[in-house]
């Protein structure tokens, strides 16, 4: 199977093509920016690489969150975009899934490891789920929520203090250095994979999602803001 993944949750713009049993790793390209014209740019670059055309694809698997509000819905509209253009398959992955794929993916966590996946969601607030290595497989164990750096800290896996941050990685050391308790251990911070990129970790859980016959309608499907969500239920 081919699949497409796009990450654009994190700030920036990044595009992976997975051919199962061909790849041993998908293939990447990155910009740093966030612009429709970027995205869509990258992927008919990348498809164009591979010698392979879009309704070559299997499906077309896209980040919906949470992360960069703007970011989740160029990526969402290039995804529909070009998706429905070939009439081709789309699944939706959560942007902490990603992140957490693309570390366990990369090898940089040990197997069965607890750790914590963390995207800056601005000020002192942070979308945060954990997860442990299911034998080179994220699993997730709590469901996405927003947390502040000194529930970050208290809540770190007791066993092995590994953070995996998305982006505003310097901000998230100097707050929990902040905060942490005296006498407390430091937390390994991982900024992402490696080998394997969030868009690529993408790609793989949207393949594998796609096998499962866990298809998005294309209409329905909206991102998961999250923080929208939980400052409409607390007022």
């Amino acid at each position: 199977m081919k699949i497409l993944g796009i990450e654009t949750a994190l700030g920036f713009s990044e595009v992976a093509l997975l051919e199962e049993g061909k790849d041993l790793l998908p293939r990447t390209l990155a910009d740093g920016t966030l612009y429709s014209e970027n995205v869509v740019k990258l992927i008919r670059t990348l498809l164009r690489a591979s010698s392979m055309s879009l309704g070559e694809l299997d499906g077309i698997a896209v980040s919906i969150g949470p992360g960069s509000f703007t970011g989740l819905r160029i990526g969402l509209s290039a995804a529909k975009g070009l998706g429905g253009s070939a009439n081709r398959p789309l699944v939706g992955v959560s942007t902490l899934d990603a992140l957490a794929g693309s570390v366990v993916y990369s090898k940089m966590i040990e197997t069965g490891c607890e750790f914590l996946a963390v995207i800056d969601a601005k000020r002192d607030d942070y979308y945060c789920a954990s997860f442990f290595n299911d034998r080179g497989k994220p699993s997730r164990t709590s469901e996405p929520q927003i947390v502040t750096a000194d529930e970050i800290c208290h809540s770190s896996p007791e066993n092995e203090k590994v953070i995996v941050v998305g982006d505003g990685k310097a901000k998230l050391e100097q707050r929990l250095r902040d905060v942490r308790l005296s006498g407390g251990s430091e937390p390994r911070i991982i900024q992402k994979g490696s080998l394997v990129s969030p868009a690529a970790a993408v790609a793989i859980l949207g393949l594998q999602k796609i096998k499962r016959g866990e298809l998005a309608d294309a209409v329905s499907l909206e991102p998961s803001y999250l923080k929208d969500f939980l400052i409409h239920t607390r007022s």
